[in-house]
């Protein structure tokens, strides 16, 4: 190969890296990497981006698998507290405190964006207004969360708040551990951690290449802070599934929710379960899916955990009270989310119920 050669491949070569990493360039600085997304998430982890701890909603947790990321920012503003609750700092300029344990549905976002909106903020302006004192409700609610981390969270950290009632809001999660093959009771059936991706010289290459960025971006997004399950749930014998939650007496949600609720009323609190909210609506137009039989699993799944709450609550002399999903089917943006005035309708559900209940009476 002559000079001439080696020129017009270099020339070419060059020609080619700057169509692919100009346009490149420009679609990661503008538009992926501002995602929220944990193949994003795992770009920036490999080339030690500065803004790696606002952009993730959850971070790895020790004990709890993970947690929610007190950095999170969402249009230059912070969405949960430095303890990772989506609500205000806790201290003691109040004078009733409330603890809301749950999965997405307490979080609440990315459905309703403004903290102001969600159901526990609704829930505390009420009260206060209504008992005229300073009332604060505590959003620790977990996105995917089920009955273990909230377990976890309360023994490690909100039982040291001492506070006046906790709403466990739950149900749902947990039936996931009864539609996966060879339960246990630690859900590791179910829930593991992500190893990392980095490999020799990957740092180097995504720190230069904007196209393998956005290629990574993608290629990584399956594998985040921790695979909530093992594998699609698409891919389950859909009749052998509802056999499993209906045999499955779910030992480890019945176990777990009554280790807290012990623990709560020997910590001084009253204990509220609130069950879980499912669109059937939905379920009746998936009748004919594909889906069919995995919603249907995931309906015997949720009255189960219904009637576990039901009974723990009356066990130990506390309260449960089942949302009527009929009431919100205007309200579902799928299958279990509310929009902003579902989040009123159950905001007040709950108000209407701790007045009924005299909750605050027996506890002051």
């Amino acid at each position: 190969m002559n000079l001439t050669k080696i020129s017009k491949f270099f020339i070419y070569l060059i020609s080619l890296i700057v169509l692919i990493e100009l346009p490149s360039y420009l679609l990661w600085d503008k538009i992926v990497k501002n995602k929220n997304s944990a193949g994003v998430y795992n770009v920036k982890k490999i080339i030690n981006s500065k803004d790696l701890n606002k952009i993730a909603r959850i971070k790895s947790h020790p004990y709890s698998l993970y947690w929610n990321n007190e950095n999170f920012v969402y249009r230059n503003k912070k969405i949960y507290s430095t303890n990772g609750y989506r609500s205000s700092e806790i201290n003691q300029n109040y004078d009733i405190h409330i603890f809301a344990m749950g999965g997405s549905t307490t979080n609440s976002y990315p459905y309703v964006k403004e903290n102001k909106k969600i159901w526990t903020q609704i829930l505390q302006d009420k009260l206060s207004k209504f008992l005229n004192k300073k009332v604060l409700v505590s959003n620790a609610g977990l996105s995917s969360a089920t009955s273990q981390e909230l377990l976890i969270h309360f023994l490690q950290n909100a039982i040291y708040y001492k506070s006046d009632l906790i709403i466990i809001h739950t149900g749902g999660n947990d039936v996931g551990s009864l539609i996966f093959p060879d339960y246990k009771t630690d859900y590791s059936h179910i829930r593991s951690s992500s190893s990392g991706y980095e490999r020799r010289y990957e740092k180097f290459i995504l720190k230069y290449s904007f196209f393998l960025r956005i290629f990574y971006s993608f290629w990584l997004n399956e594998n985040g802070i921790y695979k909530a399950y093992p594998f699609n749930p698409a891919k389950i014998n859909n009749t052998e599934t509802i056999k499993r939650v209906e045999k499955n007496k779910s030992p480890a949600f019945k176990k777990n929710l009554s280790i807290l609720t012990r623990e709560a009323i020997n910590n001084g609190s009253s204990v509220l379960f609130v069950g879980y909210l499912q669109d059937t609506e939905k379920n009746r137009i998936l009748k004919n899916s594909k889906e069919k039989n995995i919603e249907k699993a995931y309906t015997i799944g949720i009255n189960k955990h219904h009637l576990i709450m039901r009974n723990i609550a009356n066990k130990y002399e506390q309260y449960f009270l089942k949302l009527d999903s009929k009431k919100y089917e205007n309200f579902f943006l799928d299958q279990t989310h509310l929009n902003e005035n579902g989040h009123k309708k159950k905001a007040n559900e709950i108000y209407e119920f701790i007045l009924k209940k005299e909750i605050f009476l027996k506890t002051k």
